[in-house]
């Protein structure tokens, strides 16, 4: 099959046809993998991944409309105010909280 793709591409070039550039945009998830996202489905099989110990995902711009969509909050936050960031944020219990206990009455 691979024989068969490097043919194709043979023949598209021949042709003219313009080969695939992706141009994917990298960041790291918290937890160290790597996302790539690219503009369309073309880009998300061109783009290529790299095995140099780290777990790389792709993401296309369509997904991850998708995923913001999923977030009123965030999507009303950049309307209001379009300059915001989003930062991580961690909230921690307090050791108080724990003393109660969970006995149910």
């Amino acid at each position: 099959m691979m024989n068969a793709w490097r043919r194709l591409n043979l023949e598209a070039e021949r042709r003219g046809a313009s080969t695939i550039s992706p141009a994917a945009i990298e960041a790291n998830l918290s937890e160290g993998t790597v996302i790539r996202i690219v503009c369309d489905r073309d880009e998300a099989c061109a783009v290529e991944v790299e095995h140099d110990g780290r777990e790389v995902r792709i993401y296309m711009a369509s997904e991850i409309a998708r995923l913001i969509e999923q977030m009123p909050t965030v999507l009303e936050i950049k309307r209001i105010w379009p300059g915001a960031k989003i930062k991580p944020t961690k909230f921690e219990t307090p050791d108080y909280f724990w003393d109660q206990g969970d006995e149910i009455p």
